[in-house]
Parts: C-alpha cells; structure tokens; sequence
C-alpha cells in the first residue's frame, strides 16, 4: 500500500526521522547531512499580483524580475517557517528589506485566493502555478539563482526500502531534467 500525505517540508523530514515515512518530497533548503537525497524536480520561485495592482505592469511570465524591485509592495505569507517563507526571508534579510505582510495563510489556493482580493502581492512556486487558472492574475518568475530551487526526494540512509519504494525513487531519478 502507497500512502501519500502532504506536509511541510520540516514535518516530513521529522517523518522520516522517526520511521513513519519511507521518503519525502523537499525543497533544498535544509539540512539534508543525514538523509540520502536524490534530484527530483527544479521549482522556480514565481511573484504574482493583481491585474490592477501597480506592480502588474512590470509582470510577465516570459521576463525574469528582480526580487529587489518586488519587495517593496506587502504581502501575503505563506506557511510561516516553511521553506518558501524561510527562502524569501532570507532574500529580504540579504537585500536588507523585510518583507512587509498584509495577511498569512497556511496553503497556496488560500494564497493566490487573497492575491485575488487584494491583500498584497504573493510569491509562488512554479509547481503551484496551475492554482491560477481561472484567475486574471498576472505572474513573473524572480530573477535571482536563489529562487530556481530544487525538490529533493530524501530518505534515511540506513532504512530499508520495498521493491514499490525503489521502484518510485527510480522513477523520479529517470523523470528529472535539469533546467537549463
């Protein structure tokens, strides 16, 4: 039986730690020294706003934008020390500008739902960005090395795995292609 759960990233590390999970999908920005790790996809970090919103000019999805020039506007927080807020965070603590948040959710549809409204501006993963069909936002990839990240299939190192497990870590090695 294949049991797949969503969770964050540091609450599926911990699965991993204690047994309950054979592997997880993360994002690189943790502390991967005690887990055996593996490419799985590339995810780009992607801002969003409102068509009226004054930064929605500057947006388009086939023009990188400069995370310096986006920072500026509040926003709407996603997944309070997830690795995306922790990622962005640590941009604006480097940049020296901290992120100012209107509001803060607890799942992407929320999200892009008060971008929708008005709330701010948000900051989304490209893995996420089917959420906007059926929306009239516009949306641009950020344009720093920082937010092309990594998805990384981890398990522990010493945890035995079924044929089904092997047979799906093997998938997600054959699947990945690096982005350009």
């Amino acid at each position: 039986v294949l049991d797949i759960q969503e969770m964050g990233a540091a609450k599926a590390l911990l699965a991993l730690d204690e047994g309950r999970a054979d592997i997880a999908i993360v994002s690189d920005n943790y502390d991967f020294t005690r887990f055996e790790i593996k490419p799985f996809e590339d995810d780009r970090v992607w801002v969003l706003a409102p068509p009226d919103h004054t930064l929605a000019a500057r947006l388009d999805p086939r023009k990188d934008v400069d995370f310096a020039s986006v920072i500026e506007h509040p926003i709407v927080g996603i997944h309070h020390a997830g690795s995306l807020d922790r990622l962005l965070g640590a941009a604006a603590e480097k940049a020296g500008r901290p992120l100012v948040e209107s509001v803060r959710v607890e799942s992407f549809p929320a999200l892009v739902r008060m971008v929708e409204a008005g709330f701010g501006i948000g900051f989304l993963r490209s893995t996420s960005l089917h959420l906007l069909a059926g929306t009239d936002l516009v949306c641009a990839p950020l344009a720093e090395p920082w937010a092309l990240r990594q998805l990384l299939v981890a398990r522990r190192k010493t945890s035995p795995l079924s044929a089904a497990m092997k047979s799906f870590i093997a998938l997600c090695s054959e699947t990945y292609i690096p982005s350009v």
